[in-house]
């Protein structure tokens, strides 16, 4: 299988480690993690007027977590037997990209980002190797 190298920097590491983490909760059934993705793009929560609206879509999409056999409270794990190969993956990936960034860095000795990797997929893990900083950079 051909293997590729991609650079980016702390920012970039940080959108993907987060639309991995959006991917991933989907894909086990944490389907209100749209509105708190919405919430992190910069849409506004809605105000008082539009609670009741905030509220129906909640009772949607915990109808839609129903109709593809989630939990309607709940969500199944990572290691779940029918979870697709896919999101079992991108957790591999997500978490390797995770310890990559908090290890050896300050505010993160006991952060779930520091647990090494394990394999929840089929396929082997990715590797991460951060970069030394440029001459000259802080």
């Amino acid at each position: 299988m051909p293997k590729y190298l991609i650079e980016v920097d702390e920012t970039q590491l940080l959108h993907i480690v987060w639309a991995l983490d959006t991917y991933i909760r989907l894909g086990i059934g944490q389907l209100e993690t749209v509105l708190e993705a919405l919430t992190r793009m910069g849409v506004t929560p809605p105000d008082d007027d539009e609670f009741l609206k905030y509220q129906q879509v909640r009772e949607l999409l915990r109808d839609i977590k129903e109709l593809y056999g989630h939990p309607a409270n709940g969500s199944h794990g990572i290691y779940n037997k029918d979870l697709p190969e896919s999101v079992k993956r991108s957790y591999d990936i997500l978490q390797v990209l995770r310890f990559c960034y908090a290890d050896g860095r300050p505010g993160h000795e006991h952060s779930v980002w520091l647990r090494k990797p394990l394999k929840a997929s089929k396929e082997s893990l990715s590797t991460c190797i951060p970069l030394p900083e440029p001459d000259g950079a802080a």
